[in-house]
């Protein structure tokens, strides 16, 4: 039985003491491809997971998952939710609990060894190899299970086809009728590309809330030829398109700027602002 109740966030981080796979720039980048049985056909979205803030359920930590997801052929189709939320403990397993949920699941054991089989499941832990993340060792488990299903769970960073996606259904197994792929994980200045089949797009709106704490603001959306920026400081600005490529770059020194932006293409876009105090995203369309 799920316990329903109304979880109070605290978004002070100094009570806090975690054993260090995550910390709050931890930041998924994912493809997902599902049937739409309406019309259907498949449909596409990027997805991304983050950490902002953090909430203290049942006695422990938690970070505050978020989940962001675009529609590729539909860019006007957003959302962005808390997901739920995740802790790690010194034994190196990874929890998580649902939003408004106090119940909480053994989402990764990242302590395993040959043999093992994941409990409820008939997934068996068949080798390990090692790959770098940044200067860190992480290790690469692989998985079989008796339906000869294989997947690839990669330490402190999650299932090859997804984060989350050995939430309800086998570890080994693919989710009915999906095709999701994990594409990325960055933290700090470290990113690690899973697969270059598929973009690593690494930016958010709002990106931890800095927008709003920054007073950044742009404007007119939509824009025809100029955008305006304004920042409480000066910052680095980068313009990335729906696609997560960097179209420009610039440095400015003062808290207003304008740049010219009739030689982009009419479409979805963000504005990357860099500042002392953090980086904020914004989203602008240009027509």
């Amino acid at each position: 039985m799920i316990i329903i109740f109304i979880i109070t966030f605290n978004t002070s981080h100094s009570q806090v003491n975690y054993f260090k796979y995550f910390d709050h720039s931890s930041h998924w980048s994912e493809f997902h491809r599902s049937w739409n049985t309406m019309n259907g056909e498949w449909s596409e979205y990027n997805v991304q997971y983050y950490f902002s803030g953090d909430t203290l359920i049942n006695g422990n930590w938690f970070y505050k998952l978020y989940f962001d997801e675009i529609e590729l052929s539909n860019p006007s189709f957003h959302i962005n939710y808390c997901k739920g939320a995740v802790r790690e403990d010194s034994l190196k397993k990874i929890y998580y609990i649902y939003n408004n949920s106090t119940t909480e699941i053994e989402l990764y054991n990242f302590n395993l060894s040959l043999q093992d089989t994941i409990p409820g499941t008939s997934c068996i832990l068949i080798s390990i190899d090692t790959i770098y993340f940044g200067t860190n060792l992480r290790k690469v488990y692989h998985f079989n299970d008796t339906n000869n299903l294989n997947t690839t769970v990669y330490e402190g960073m999650g299932k090859a086809t997804g984060f989350l996606e050995s939430l309800g259904s086998s570890l080994c197994g693919w989710l009915t009728e999906t095709d999701n792929h994990l594409v990325c994980y960055a933290q700090q200045d470290t990113t690690l590309q899973f697969t270059t089949s598929y973009p690593c797009q690494l930016f958010l709106e709002g990106l931890n809330n800095i927008a709003n704490e920054t007073g950044i603001n742009i404007f007119p959306n939509p824009a025809t030829n100029n955008l305006t920026i304004e920042t409480p400081e000066k910052a680095t600005l980068e313009i990335i398109n729906i696609e997560g490529q960097l179209i420009k770059t610039f440095n400015t020194a003062e808290k207003q700027t304008t740049i010219d932006v009739a030689d982009l293409s009419n479409g979805i876009y963000f504005i990357k602002a860099k500042t002392d105090r953090g980086v904020a995203v914004k989203k602008f369309i240009k027509e």
